[in-house]
C-alpha cells in the first residue's frame, strides 16, 4: 500500500486487473466523461496490453484506486508525461461503477496522490484535463486547490459535437508544510526565446527523442512529419477528434519561419482534414508565439511552470487554431 489516503488507496495495476479495465471501457457515460482515448472496442487481450505498456513506459504509470474498507477495486489513476527534470507530470482518475460517484472517492485519492507527488517525489507541478461538461471534475479540483487555466476550445467530440476542454494544475508551494522550490538562474545561452530551448520544450513535453539525428520516434502510426526547404514540421494525430499537436523545426534553429507555419497549416487543413491545431510553446518564447498569433492561433491560457529549459522553470502556452477561424 504505497499511497493511501482516508478511504482509498493506490497501488500499480497489473495486467491481472485487465478484465476490470476492459468492462469500464465499454461504458457509455464513463466513456463520455472521459472521452477514452480508444474509441473503438478493445478486447480483453487489449486492454492487457494497454496496462503492460503503460507501466512499462518509464515516463507514465496506471495505478489502481481501491477501497480501504474491503479492498475493492473502484477506479484507476493515470500518470503520463512524468519529468524529472521538469518535476512534473501529467494525471487523470476515473472512477467506477457510477453508484461510487459523487461519495468522494475520486477526491481523496487524486488528495493522496498529490501529497505523495509533493512530499515523496519531490514534484513540483500535477496537471491534467478534463472535458468542460464534466462538472463533478470541476468540483473536485476546485475542492483541492488547483487552478484551470487553459480553455482549449473545441478538443473534444462528444455528443454529436465540439466541447471545450479544460487544463488545470496544482503547485507544490500551495500545499503547506513544504519547502517552497527554488527558482533557477536566469539564463544565459541559449536566450529563452530561441530554438533549442523551445525544442528542449518539445522533447520534454512529448516525450520525443534526445538530440538531432535521432528523431526516428516521429515517424510512428500516430506522427506524420514532411520536410521542406526551410526545416521540418510534424503532426502528432488525434484520432478524435479531428485534431493534432504541431512541432516545428526550422532548418536555421533560431527562429520560428513563417513560410513553415503556413505549409504546416495548410496540410493540417486540406491534406488531413483536421478540425484543430494545437502547439504549446514556452511563454518566454515571444517570437514564436508572435508568428503563431499572426497566423490567427488564439492564446488558449498557460500552464504555470510546468517545463524546466535555459535553466529556469517556464509557463507553458497553449495556442490553438480552428479550421473555421
Amino acid at each position: 500500500m504505497l499511497i493511501k489516503g482516508q478511504s482509498t488507496f493506490l497501488e500499480l495495476f497489473e495486467p491481472a486487473d485487465a478484465a476490470y479495465v476492459h468492462t469500464w471501457m465499454h461504458e457509455i457515460e464513463l466513456r463520455r466523461l472521459a472521452w477514452m482515448e480508444c474509441p473503438l472496442p478493445i478486447d480483453l487481450a487489449g486492454a492487457e496490453r494497454w496496462i503492460r505498456e503503460m507501466n512499462q513506459d518509464p515516463r507514465s504509470r496506471l495505478l489502481s484506486v481501491r477501497r480501504l474498507e474491503d479492498n475493492g477495486p473502484i477506479g484507476l489513476m493515470s500518470l503520463r508525461n512524468l519529468s524529472w527534470v521538469s518535476r512534473s507530470v501529467r494525471s487523470g482518475i476515473m472512477i467506477w461503477p457510477a453508484d461510487l460517484w459523487n461519495k468522494g472517492f475520486g477526491t481523496d485519492a487524486r488528495r493522496a496522490f498529490l501529497e505523495y507527488a509533493f512530499k515523496q517525489l519531490n514534484l513540483r507541478r500535477v496537471y491534467g484535463r478534463y472535458a468542460a461538461y464534466n462538472q463533478a471534475s470541476r468540483r473536485s479540483h476546485e475542492k483541492l486547490g488547483g487552478e484551470t487555466t487553459v480553455t482549449a476550445r473545441d478538443a473534444v467530440f462528444v455528443d454529436g459535437r465540439f466541447h471545450d476542454v479544460h487544463y488545470y494544475v496544482y503547485k507544490r508551494e500551495n500545499y503547506p508544510g513544504l519547502e517552497p522550490a527554488k527558482p533557477g538562474p536566469e539564463p544565459v545561452s541559449p536566450p529563452a526565446d530561441q530554438f533549442a530551448t523551445v525544442y528542449r520544450v518539445y522533447e520534454d513535453y512529448y516525450g520525443l527523442p534526445r538530440g538531432e539525428g535521432e528523431a526516428c520516434d516521429l515517424w510512428r502510426r500516430d506522427k506524420i512529419s514532411r520536410p521542406m526547404p526551410d526545416g521540418e514540421y510534424v503532426f502528432s494525430l488525434h484520432e478524435i477528434p479531428q485534431s493534432a499537436d504541431l512541432l516545428l523545426l526550422p532548418a536555421n534553429g533560431d527562429r520560428c519561419e513563417p513560410g513553415l507555419l503556413d505549409e504546416a497549416i495548410a496540410t493540417g487543413f486540406t491534406d488531413l482534414n483536421l478540425h484543430r491545431i494545437q502547439a504549446c510553446l514556452p511563454a518566454s518564447a515571444v517570437s514564436w508565439l508572435e508568428t503563431f498569433k499572426s497566423r490567427g492561433f488564439c492564446d488558449e491560457g498557460r500552464l504555470d511552470g510546468v517545463i524546466f529549459a535555459a535553466g529556469r522553470y517556464l509557463d507553458l502556452v497553449f495556442l490553438g487554431l480552428l479550421s473555421s477561424s
